[in-house]
């Protein structure tokens, strides 16, 4: 069970992704970014701060996209804050956050009758 619930995520960031997240998590994919690995998990992202994890539920996430070109996934919060991250090695994350973030997008727009560019 060990290594498929970190989907080869190396050992040291699962165990400090688990310490923050109080748990055991099991890791959908993630991607080498330039201050560690970006991690999805199947409830959030998380991110690596200077201290540890930063979770971002996909929930919270209104809209975003991966730009290839730049290397960087970017994201709009549903209260308008925005983020991105630059991955050095994006393995199949791009793929996890597309997957996550435009049935919420698509629902949100179905019901607000809206629709929102990715930033």
């Amino acid at each position: 069970m060990g290594l498929l619930d970190r989907a080869g995520l190396p050992p040291v960031a699962f165990r400090t992704l688990n310490e923050a997240a109080g748990r055991r998590v099991r890791v959908l994919a993630w991607a080498k970014g330039v201050d560690g690995a970006v991690v999805g998990l199947a409830h959030a992202l998380a991110l690596p701060t200077a201290d540890g994890w930063r979770f971002v539920g996909w929930h919270d996430i209104d809209t975003g996209g991966w730009n290839a070109e730049r290397r960087r996934l970017r994201w709009r919060l549903v209260g308008g804050d925005s983020d991105e991250v630059m991955l050095d090695q994006p393995g199949s994350l791009p793929d996890l956050f597309r997957e996550r973030v435009r049935p919420a997008s698509w629902c949100t727009n179905a019901w607000n009758c809206r629709v929102d560019a990715p930033p």
